[in-house]
């Protein structure tokens, strides 16, 4: 997701495997994303956003993935709900700031 044109994206019931983003809108200035009751397996970032969009995150799996969560250093609000993380490999959810 690319463009601010490119606003609300649902991501449902979709399989995300071995890839190094699940879903991502870190590559331009993308819109919101909500995912919902997805399937993520052994990727090494789940799901992550590189701009202040908000997003929602409900009854997702994620399975053996580096981080399930990654979120921007800039103002955004997310919602999790209901997410089962299992054997995470690093932090299943990092929010890093934007310095002191």
């Amino acid at each position: 997701m690319e463009d601010w044109n490119a606003v609300d994206w649902y991501v449902r019931y979709s399989t995300f495997e071995h890839d190094h983003y699940g879903v991502t809108n870190a590559y331009g200035e993308g819109g919101a994303m909500h995912l919902d009751h997805n399937l993520f397996e052994y990727n090494d970032i789940d799901a992550d956003w590189g701009n202040g969009s908000n997003q929602s995150y409900t009854y997702n799996t994620s399975y053996y993935s580096g981080a399930f969560l990654v979120g921007s250093p800039y103002g955004n609000t997310s919602i999790l709900i209901g997410n089962t993380v299992l054997m995470p490999q690093t932090a299943a959810i990092s929010m890093p700031g934007i310095g002191p």
